[in-house]
This record gives C-alpha cells, structure tokens and sequence, in this order.
C-alpha cells in the first residue's frame, strides 16, 4: 500500500482530527529553509547496511557491547528522579577548567525535571547551559517488510518513547575547531563516532551556523539492548543545540535532518507514539494506543548480537503474515497481546543467542499470573514485559542482568520529554 493510503487508515484510527506529521527523514533537499537564510550544505548519509532498527544503540551512541552489572530494582525510575537535581549540581560544583573542557563553580539554579521539559540557566562561564532528560524506546510490534535492493530493510513498526533514559547537559563551546563530549562510561566513545557528535555536526552542515558544543552524558540505557539509547541521545543533541542556537529550525525540519545519520533517531521527534516505515525514518505520530500508566520492566542479558548479524540470520520466508495496520487496529481495540506483540527479529536473535530464547522462556513462565505480555524490544537484547513491573525472582538473584521497571511517556510539541515519577 502506498503512503498516502496507509495515512488514510491511521487517521481512521486515530481520535486526532489529523496526523500531526509524516515526514520522509531523507526526501528533504539540501538548501535554505524558511527558519535558516543562509548557504546550507548536505550531510552524507553514514547509516549502517543491513537494517537500522536499534542501530542507534550501538552504531554511535552505545558503543561496544559490555557486561552490565545488575541494576537493583530498589534504584527505580522515582529513585534516580528524586537524585538528578543532586547529581547535576554536584558535577557544577567540580572545578573542571574552562568551557571547552568543563563546567566550574556551582550552577545558579537546578529547576526540577518534574516539572520542565528542560532546564535553562548560565554557568559561572558565562555560557547558557540547558539540563534534558534523553529517553529511550520499545517497538510494541515489529514487522520487517521486505530486503531492498540497497541493503537495507523497510520494517513497520510501532514505536513507543520510555522514561528509561539517560541525563544530557549542553553548552555552548569556545572551541572554534570541535565538540566536547564527557562521559564517565569507558564503553562509550567520544568521538565523531558517536551519535551525539554526529548530531551535532549535522545541526551544523545543515544551518551553517559554526557554533561548538560542550556535552556531558550520564548513561542508564544499555547499549546493544535494541532501546535506542544512542539515537535519543542523538535526537536530545538536536533539540539542545537548535534551543541554544535559537530555534532556528523546527521539530519538523529536524525530524527530516535526523534520517542523515539513523534510521531511530526520527521516533524522538514524534509526540511518543509514532507508527514508522520506510527504515524506521518516516515516522506518523499516532495516539498511544497503551495508558501511560501502563506497568513495565525490562530485563536485558549482558551478553547481545549486532543489529547486521541479526539481520543476515533473517529468513524472509519465516516472518510474520499479519499485516502492520492490523496490529496497530488490535493494539488500540485489544491492548497488547501475544497476538499482536510481534517481533520478526526473534527468530533471527534467538537463533544466534539461544540464551536469549531461554530467558524469554522463563520470564513468561514467571509472570503467567502477572498477566504479563512478554516480548523482545527492536534488534534485542532487551526483553519486555508489559503488564507488570515485578522482576522475577530468578532475574533479582542474577547479577548478570540488567533490570528496570519503565513506563511510557509522550511530550507536546515544543517540549520535551521528561521522565515519569515511578
């Protein structure tokens, strides 16, 4: 079905009068905008072949796949909330140098993150400083529509923002030759492989404006979990650096810049839930099929697959037949079900990982009475369980694995996301 039909049946569905956008990330043409009046330049594609979902974990972003620690559920989402403001300002009050290297001195104001999409204020530098919370995500269903001819693959997909996410601060640089991005994660790289540096050099190829940037990432979201942590971090980049720099492009304009470097980054530009073809890039923001309050925790093994190797290990004769749309109409009149909480990337991921099939195996044995839905998130590793938030015994006592409780979330536009208070 062509696209024009597909949006026809999803305005159908929706309670929306219309979407609020369809954007084909890659179909704009390089050139002025109405927000920018100057001399633009063309950034090169450097999406990875072989498929893009998840890719954003671990193509920039996520780095190297590493053994992650057991999160303890007693650390919930509430619980990191409650200590961001503490965290923010303890990192201001470190003596770092100058602004290409760091922030000093104690920032003169932290306004909750509860309350704001994002945090404004000038630091002893004298620099604007903006304080944002990068989510992540989970596709409630995924179908992979065909292999093209150039490598890649069309999926449909519904995408769903989390408040699993990472904590970001940006600000304006005086380097005049690069950006500097500060992690203390050792697995995350801090060069131009990074999505976040991509980000940021695009927002410059495409506005012309020369400015450089001074980040610092906290990382929560693991990488190669298919959660998409790097492109939120990536998609947060974007957003930061247009409100220091003044807004001078819109959602829309950023949303179609963002398919340059990622097939994921395109669903943070959503209002949270977006129904997504193509690679991922043309994103329809729909109503969210789920309450927000909907119970979830995830479970990921330390141990994962590359996005490429899954996608070579798809057979195309052993995907699912159901058509997308028919999901998404029985995700909107049923909730999620093991009937339409379909994955086409299972069969690949558990082949490579049977660990992976094995896990998911016992997290349904264990959360039968739960009532729980249990399903693999994009490329994996990352296991959800939608209904409950109770992590399995088994999964408590294995320091192997990584285990957070999540809940959706959406934002409006103009704003940006914020994490929930569970």
């Amino acid at each position: 079905k062509n696209q024009s039909e597909i949006s026809t049946q999803l305005s159908n569905m929706s309670s929306r009068s219309s979407l609020a956008f369809a954007t084909r990330a890659r179909a704009a043409t390089p050139g002025a905008t109405p927000a920018v009046k100057r001399s633009l330049s063309s950034s090169a594609s450097s999406s990875r072949r072989g498929g893009a979902v998840g890719a954003g974990a671990r193509r920039g972003g996520g780095g190297k796949n590493a053994a992650f620690s057991s999160v303890l559920f007693s650390s919930s989402h509430s619980h990191r909330h409650q200590q961001h403001q503490h965290r923010m300002g303890r990192r201001g009050g470190e003596n770092r140098g100058s602004i290409g290297r760091g922030f000093r001195g104690k920032m003169t104001t932290m306004a909750s993150l509860s309350s704001s999409s994002s945090t404004m204020q000038q630091n002893p530098d004298g620099f604007a400083q903006i304080d944002l919370f990068s989510p992540s995500k989970i596709n409630l269903f995924l179908r992979i529509v065909r292999r093209r001819e150039d490598g890649y693959h069309d999926l449909a997909s519904l995408f769903h923002v989390i408040d699993l996410g990472d904590e970001m601060s940006f600000a304006k640089s005086s380097s005049e030759t690069k950006d500097t991005l500060v992690c203390e994660d050792a697995s995350i790289p801090l060069d131009e492989s990074n999505l976040v540096i991509k980000a940021l050099n695009l927002f410059r190829a495409k506005t012309g404006i020369k400015q450089y940037f001074w980040v610092e990432l906290k990382k929560t979201v693991p990488s190669g979990a298919g959660l998409g942590g790097g492109s939120g971090n990536a998609a947060t980049a974007l957003y930061a650096a247009n409100k220091l720099c003044g807004d001078v492009a819109t959602e829309e304009e950023l949303l179609e810049w963002s398919g340059d470097i990622g097939s994921d980054i395109s669903v943070f530009f959503s209002t949270g839930a977006a129904y997504c073809t193509g690679r991922g890039e043309i994103v329809e923001d729909v109503e969210p099929p789920l309450p927000l309050t909907t119970k979830m925790c995830l479970v990921k093994p330390s141990i994962g697959l590359s996005t490429p190797t899954i996608f070579k290990a798809l057979n195309l004769d052993k995907r699912s037949k159901a058509e997308p749309l028919d999901l998404l109409k029985s995700l909107n009149a049923d909730g999620c079900t093991y009937e339409n909480a379909i994955n086409d990337l299972e069969r690949p991921a558990f082949s490579k990982l049977p660990e992976l099939g094995e896990l998911k195996d016992k997290l349904i044995d264990a959360t039968k009475e739960d009532g729980a839905v249990v399903f693999m998130s994009g490329s994996g590793s990352t296991i959800v369980l939608l209904g409950t938030d109770t992590v399995p015994k088994f999964a408590m006592e294995d320091d192997d694995l990584f285990k957070s409780k999540a809940r959706l979330i959406s934002r409006k536009k103009g704003e940006w996301f914020v994490p929930s208070n569970v």
